[in-house]
């Protein structure tokens, strides 16, 4: 299911607030792994955005623990590093549960799917020129809310596509 929030409305000033904290939480999760001498990082597990959950370095740091398998080369500090265990735990972070309130999407859902289950955390979303895009997962409950308006999936494919190209 496709839905689009347009600009002007109480929602989409809500997503627009969202939006610059997302953009903060990234930052500061990049500037501390820039600081450690990296750029390539896994957010937090079961985290919307921000937060650390390995960091990729050429080489094995001192006391950093590997954590994946050996060809990732992620690594994250172990906990006798607390100085730098704290800056991680510090960091701000956006819960899946965060932007499902905005649009009252009750996660998690498993629905079925090829034979087997699919875990649904999120909605997806996507900012577009002057509205923002949300994709809800085929099979997913969900009953939009004032503001959101259910679109078809060609008119979501040309906003993405037109967004993309500008």
């Amino acid at each position: 299911m496709k839905f689009k929030v347009s600009k002007g409305t109480k929602l989409y000033e809500k997503f627009m607030v969202l939006r610059a904290k997302i953009s903060l939480v990234n930052r500061e999760s990049l500037e501390l792994v820039e600081s450690l001498g990296a750029n390539k990082f896994c957010k937090k597990l079961n985290i919307a955005y921000g937060g650390i959950g390995a960091i990729q370095f050429e080489e094995k740091p001192r006391g950093w623990k590997m954590v994946g398998e050996q060809y990732d080369n992620l690594y994250y500090p172990k906990a006798t590093e607390k100085e730098l265990n704290i800056k991680f735990n510090a960091l701000p972070t956006i819960s899946f549960d965060e932007i499902n309130e905005l649009v009252k999407f009750h996660a998690p859902q498993t629905i079925s799917t090829d034979g087997g289950l699919q875990w649904i955390d999120c909605i997806g979303l996507f900012w577009g020129n002057d509205c923002i895009l949300i994709s809800v997962t085929e099979g997913a409950k969900y009953e939009p809310i004032e503001d959101v308006v259910e679109i078809l999936e060609s008119e979501y494919k040309t906003l993405k596509v037109k967004a993309d190209n500008n």
